[in-house]
């Protein structure tokens, strides 16, 4: 693994577990320096403010992922969008407890019943989007669990402009989005 990942960890804009083992390191300054690093994402998963911002970016990118799963023309590539927003969702919720977690998807619902606070009904609506067979229940069930993760995070969902421009979670809402949530079919009519 590259340094420039290894900091990429430590800013917790990359997904890996902190308390991974180092089985070989090539000189003692580098074993030195990734003990650092792990100390240094320890020390911002400490900070509230810092893993809230990461917890928004991650929300973010899992509507985007969303985007990307409506816009598919195949369940097998809008699952495969599908499952990386999953991934984003519970991130951020790990992230807004100061936990950092990524031991794969088999074990994402392990580690997500694990935390000590989840958004209400999390677990079903991602047994939802899991089950999914068509189109409408995947997009459907991705917008109630951006919804509620949006909300446990106390910010606004990332719902587009009316002309597609894209708003984020830390941004306020104007003209054009769905603060209340509304779902919109991102598919051409």
């Amino acid at each position: 693994m590259d340094w420039s990942r290894v900091e990429r960890i430590t800013q917790l804009t990359e997904s890996l577990t902190p308390d991974s083992r180092i089985l070989y390191a090539r000189t003692p300054g580098a074993e030195e320096r990734l003990l650092d690093l792990r100390a240094r994402l320890v020390d911002r998963l400490g900070h509230p403010a810092v893993s809230h911002a990461r917890a928004v970016d991650r929300l973010n990118l899992a509507a985007v992922e969303r985007d990307l799963a409506a816009g598919s023309l195949t369940m097998a590539r809008a699952r495969e969008h599908a499952a990386f927003a999953l991934v984003a969702l519970s991130e951020a919720v790990a992230l807004s407890q100061g936990r950092y977690f990524m031991r794969g998807l088999k074990r994402l619902h392990a580690d997500l019943a694990s935390l000590p606070w989840l958004p209400a009904g999390m677990l079903q609506r991602f047994d939802d989007v899991i089950r999914a067979e068509d189109h409408a229940r995947l997009e459907g069930g991705l917008c109630a669990i951006l919804e509620a993760v949006a909300s446990f995070l106390s910010v606004r969902a990332p719902w587009p402009h009316a002309d597609g421009r894209r708003i984020d979670a830390s941004a306020r809402c104007s003209t054009g989005c769905s603060p209340t949530g509304t779902r919109r079919s991102l598919l051409p009519s």
